[in-house]
């Protein structure tokens, strides 16, 4: 289960990061 998980919150901050380098919040919801 952990192992799935880190990938998937990977890919989800980094296309939200290149997406909109300013939205820092909703980065770390995506992470979490």
């Amino acid at each position: 289960m952990v192992d799935q998980s880190l990938p998937s919150d990977s890919k989800c901050f980094a296309s939200l990061k290149s997406h909109i380098k300013g939205q820092t919040v909703f980065l770390s919801l995506c992470v979490k």
